[in-house]
């Protein structure tokens, strides 16, 4: 059809494929590391010993039901306290409520969600008790201190949740990605037997020693990340649909550049066999 030899549509070709060469490449790479890479990029090795040892709940914006989970786990001999995550929005779609595959930092700005009253009861914290905790960890109760106060929410409050709704992001200095978190109804008390685990020390050797350091996690920018799945939770659809319509699309168009080039060598070796004749 291209190189019908009454009319030849080579310089149509050629435009289309310039127009997806830049516009299949844009979208697929604009994809691809916003939303994929943040998550897939991070690198977890293998710990030991892991326990769940506190949890602190927020219905963020009433928009994702989120709970920070203190982690006590064993790595390189040595005793840690990361910060896990769990989420109904573990294993949203890209464009489903606050972004799963986001890590938000306070102050960041977040879409508010619709109001209803569930979030009152999932705001309070789980609270262990003494019997339930183990020795090492005794001098940790503050995990299971009421968080009411300081949990920026006012029942009070009226606010119109429209989709022109931003609020800044203040219960915690970071928001792990809900792609990397656990069900929001996963059973706690298995998680509170030891057990392996994978970490990743956020953002460096900060994060290291704010493990060691047993820091409070929710007030840390720099902490080990567990998860309990060596890779992030991604969409596979939302990836079939990236590669099969932008991916592929572009490397199709590379056909001009191939085309041109076997062009400009077929004439040189012509040229030259002209001459050496």
């Amino acid at each position: 059809m291209i190189w019908k030899p009454k009319k030849d549509l080579t310089r149509y070709y050629n435009c289309y494929n310039f127009c997806m060469f830049f516009l299949g490449g844009s979208i697929f790479c604009v994809s691809f590391f916003l939303f994929m890479n943040p998550t897939a990029s991070l690198t977890f090795i293998k710990a030991n010993n892991c326990q769940v040892i506190g949890q602190q709940k927020n219905y963020i914006e009433q928009a994702e039901k989120y709970s920070i989970l203190y982690i006590n786990f064993e790595y390189q001999g040595k005793q840690f306290l990361g910060q896990a995550c769990s989420s109904d929005l573990n294993q949203s779609d890209v464009f489903d409520g606050l972004g799963p595959y986001k890590f938000y930092y306070k102050h960041d700005q977040i879409s508010c969600g619709s109001e209803d009253e569930s979030f009152k009861q999932h705001s309070k914290n789980r609270i262990f008790q003494e019997d339930q905790k183990n020795e090492a960890n005794e001098n940790y109760r503050f995990l299971g201190a009421d968080i009411g106060d300081d949990a920026d929410i006012d029942e009070g409050e009226s606010i119109d949740r429209g989709l022109l709704c931003k609020k800044d992001y203040l219960w915690s200095n970071v928001k792990i990605a809900s792609w990397l978190c656990l069900p929001n109804n996963f059973n706690i008390a298995d998680y509170m037997e030891p057990q392996s685990c994978f970490v990743n020390f956020f953002e460096g050797e900060r994060a290291f020693q704010s493990g060691i350091d047993r820091a409070p996690m929710r007030d840390q920018n720099n902490f080990p990340l567990i998860s309990y799945e060596q890779q992030a939770y991604y969409p596979k659809t939302h990836l079939i649909c990236i590669i099969i319509f932008t991916y592929y699309n572009w490397i199709l168009s590379l056909n001009t550049i191939f085309q041109y080039t076997s062009n400009a060598i077929l004439k040189i070796l012509q040229k030259n066999k002209l001459l050496i004749g």
